[in-house]
């Protein structure tokens, strides 16, 4: 890389274009990059999306983090600045780990968004010249616009420890009065899966934040549903909180907690994104906060960005207890790393010991 080259990170739901020699970075789970160069102007340019598909437009004109909008919109952003026709670029792609999200019919999202970067890239004449696309791994990326090169390392897991077993606590010693909050992101379906299956049937009322597009949320509920030993159901609006009850918000809605007379429930609703996220765990979290304070336990788990980070750090604030999942066992160590660095986590550790931080947080306290 060249030292005099400036580097420009990409997010979800981005686009970047570079006039001058530049280096554009960005980490790659499901998600899925697209490359642009033109070599009569040496310039390069690239966007990052997270689904297929608009679902739904959040209420906004333009929504990049979906890759039917966000790829055209590069395309012809890119011919608009190099007064090129598309079929004069060429393209590279990388990203779309395999993440199943598993229901009536299964559905790969990473396969999904690679099939529709190179259905809009043949629509437009666009060959592509180079690929590192498909398995199971994250991806870190750069894309050098000067030179059209296109660097990606594997995000590689180290050697995974067998699952210990789960040491549940007599149902007397669980606080079901707490409320148990947890976010994911990329990576998280899985992850999700495993510390739920560690826990008690008699968990407190569970709340989860997992970032999944529209209708995809209610299959990966009822699949949970039938795995656990107790309930799990996509959030429905005035759902009541209460033991022995999951409930996950649904794929392009927001979920916080509200205090009623008799308890509380959820509101699922409409509002905005919330670092580009619907839903967004800073949402929940934020209420959470808000509304219980520090008789919760928050969980966050493996995924891209920053979303929960700040939300965590005010649960922490408030006096609740914190655990993040440890990098070697996360898919992409975003999401924990930033609740880490905002100070905002008691315990970081490995996948396989969540579950059971999350019993030890949720254990009365007996007086001596």
């Amino acid at each position: 890389m060249n030292a005099q080259e400036p580097t420009f990170h990409l997010s979800i739901g981005e686009i970047i274009l570079c006039t001058e020699p530049s280096v554009i970075s960005t980490v790659l789970g499901s998600c899925v990059s697209v490359c642009l160069y033109s070599e009569r102007k040496k310039m390069g340019g690239m966007i990052h999306y997270g689904h297929p598909k608009s679902f739904s437009n959040f209420g906004q004109p333009i929504d990049f983090r979906y890759g039917e909008v966000a790829i055209p919109a590069l395309i012809e952003e890119f011919a608009c600045l190099t007064g090129e026709t598309p079929s004069t670029f060429t393209a590279k792609i990388a990203g779309g780990a395999s993440e199943l999200v598993v229901g009536k019919s299964n559905y790969d999202i990473g396969l999904e968004n690679i099939k529709v970067a190179k259905r809009i890239l043949a629509q437009y004449r666009i060959s592509i010249t180079g690929e590192d696309t498909g398995h199971t791994l994250g991806r870190k990326v750069l894309f050098f616009t000067a030179s059209n090169r296109l660097q990606v390392a594997d995000i590689i897991k180290r050697p995974s420890h067998p699952l210990l077993p789960i040491a549940t606590s007599p149902a007397a010693d669980i606080d079901t009065r707490r409320i148990l909050v947890i976010g994911a992101s990329t990576g998280g379906t899985e992850a999700l899966k495993d510390v739920l299956l560690g826990l008690p049937p008699n968990i407190p009322p569970t709340l989860i934040v997992q970032h999944i597009p529209p209708v995809f949320s209610t299959a990966f509920a009822e699949r949970l549903n039938q795995m656990c030993p107790f309930e799990v159901k996509e959030a429905e609006d005035g759902d009541e909180l209460k033991p022995s009850r999951v409930l996950i918000a649904p794929g392009g809605k927001q979920m916080k907690v509200k205090k009623t007379s008799t308890g509380f429930i959820v509101a699922v609703n409409d509002d905005p994104p919330v670092n580009l996220h619907k839903p967004s765990v800073d949402y929940l979290f934020l209420s959470v906060a808000e509304i219980i304070g520090k008789h919760t336990v928050g969980v966050i788990l493996t995924g891209m960005g920053a979303d929960g980070a700040k939300g965590l750090l005010e649960m922490h604030r408030r006096g609740s207890k914190t655990i993040a999942q440890d990098e070697s066992s996360s898919v992409v160590y975003g999401m924990p790393k930033a609740a880490h660095a905002y100070g905002a986590v008691d315990k970081i550790v490995r996948l396989d010991l969540v579950a059971r931080e999350i019993v030890n947080a949720l254990k009365y306290k007996h007086s001596t």
